[in-house]
């Protein structure tokens, strides 16, 4: 019984999630940024972040 309530739920919430509109916006570029991992080139100030990242774990079935 426990385990079919938490199908339930799990499938719920995914419905839920993936009803959630996302957009992020790409912008162009003349100058590819050396990815060294040093953010001092310019073109990282002028960045919009990204943000409301999600995660679903796959549910286990033991």
């Amino acid at each position: 019984m426990l385990r079919r309530i938490t199908i339930i739920f799990f499938f719920f919430h995914v419905t839920l999630a993936s009803q959630e509109r996302k957009s992020l916006e790409a912008s162009a570029i003349k100058n590819a940024p050396v990815i060294d991992g040093i953010l001092s080139e310019e073109i990282w100030n002028d960045l919009n972040p990204a943000t409301d990242f999600s995660i679903i774990w796959p549910a286990r079935l033991a």
